[in-house]
């Protein structure tokens, strides 16, 4: 766990031998948590990491699924478990992804098979079926442009970020300078824990992703640092 800011959290955990990292925002009226992880994610890391920063889970006001992966909505149901008043939301065009295996199978993960003859099979469907956790609807949806008031004056943005999948969203934190990404800024691949590459950069739409990287330009803003999936600037 990072403090990135005040008030700014780097919820640490782990997935496939890859980091698997969270944004959680607490201000002092509302709070964000930025992806659930797997399906025992949230008792495995995030409310335990929550908690030593002496948060409640159950007072938790937003949960956002900024895209339709299992190692970001794999938790949803889980952590309604232990923030009940929170809303759970994701982009618009990913809603119907989100909300169950059966539909991350058919329209996410076996979306190649027709195409390219690329799909999973046997132990990596057992692996994926075992980590995507119950069912759990959503609740709101965003197309981006939409603001959260966190705090007095704090206020973060939604953006539409589309490439990673369709309804892929970033939050843009104009308090800190920052643009919290989660998969919609990639580099050259997905580092293991061990250094080594695991994944390459995986783009549902390229022209999509192109179109959605010069969001720092389009706010007149320059790149002071990059974490992985986090963006800081000037």
């Amino acid at each position: 766990m990072q403090q990135l800011f005040n008030g700014v959290f780097l919820l640490e955990g782990e997935v496939g031998g890859r980091p698997l990292q969270l944004i959680y925002l607490r201000g002092d009226l509302a709070s964000l948590l930025m992806d659930t992880g797997c399906a025992h994610d949230p008792s495995r890391f995030i409310v335990p990491q929550m908690r030593e920063l002496d948060g409640d889970p159950s007072h938790l006001t937003w949960i956002l699924n900024t895209h339709s992966d299992l190692d970001h909505i794999g938790g949803n149901h889980e952590m309604k478990q232990f923030a009940p008043r929170a809303v759970l939301a994701c982009g618009e065009a990913d809603r119907h992804i989100c909300e169950s295996f059966e539909t991350l199978m058919r329209y996410r993960y076996d979306l190649y098979r027709a195409e390219h003859q690329i799909f999973y099979e046997g132990e990596a469907v057992d692996w994926l079926r075992a980590n995507a956790g119950p069912p759990q609807c959503i609740e709101a949806t965003f197309r981006g442009n939409e603001h959260i008031r966190l705090g007095a004056d704090w206020e973060v943005e939604l953006l539409s970020v589309p490439g990673h999948s369709k309804g892929h969203l970033a939050v843009y934190d104009p308090l800190h300078k920052a643009l919290y990404g989660a998969d919609a800024i990639h580099g050259r691949g997905y580092p293991g824990l061990d250094g080594r590459m695991k994944l390459c950069p995986t783009y549902e739409d390229v022209d999509d992703d192109v179109r959605g990287l010069p969001l720092a330009g389009e706010k007149g803003l320059r790149y002071s640092g990059v974490l992985p999936g986090i963006a800081q600037f000037c």
